[in-house]
């Protein structure tokens, strides 16, 4: 199969043709065997599949196989857990107030302030997101347990292999 694509050069103006060559018929109905480009296993028990004709994302509960055609790009984003972050911190502070007033007793008090400033610290800490970009406007997220060089390379693939499904 040839994708032909025709584009003006910015330097003589003139009329110009790309050929891209893919040679992957995918149809539901010859149920081919996919070749698998990349996969990348989590520590968490998630496992990412890439394939010439999905992304498959498995964990221990569920499985998701994305199409190729339906997702525009993969990223990473580090990103703040706003909500330990929050909770945390009211429960730390109340908590160190009402001991300091006299209102909690020392032990109960010092315990639940201490719990609540470790969670706030684990919300301030983060973690990475796997942002999969869909067609339509839709960002599905995935927690991740780290940034790693395979990681990367797995959405650098990812990526490398979505340029084929991009309309020109």
């Amino acid at each position: 199969m040839a994708i032909t694509n025709f584009n003006y050069c910015t330097a003589t103006g003139q009329l110009t043709q790309q050929w891209h060559h893919h040679y992957t018929y995918y149809y539901s109905w010859l149920q081919q065997h996919e070749n698998i480009i990349s996969d990348y296993h989590t520590d968490g028990g998630q496992h990412l599949l890439l394939t010439a004709k999905r992304l498959r994302i498995e964990t221990k509960s569920w499985k998701r196989d994305l199409p190729l055609q339906k997702i525009k790009r993969l990223s990473l984003q580090f990103k703040r857990l706003t909500f330990p972050l929050i909770v945390g911190a009211i429960v730390g502070s109340f908590a160190a107030l009402a001991t300091y007033k006299g209102i909690l007793s020392y032990w109960m008090g010092a315990s639940l302030a201490i719990s609540g400033f470790i969670l706030a610290y684990y919300g301030w800490l983060g973690s990475w997101q796997i942002n999969v970009e869909l067609t339509g406007e839709h960002t599905l997220r995935y927690f991740t347990d780290q940034r790693t060089s395979r990681l990367d390379n797995f959405i650098n693939a990812a990526n490398r292999q979505l340029e084929w499904f991009k309309p020109r």
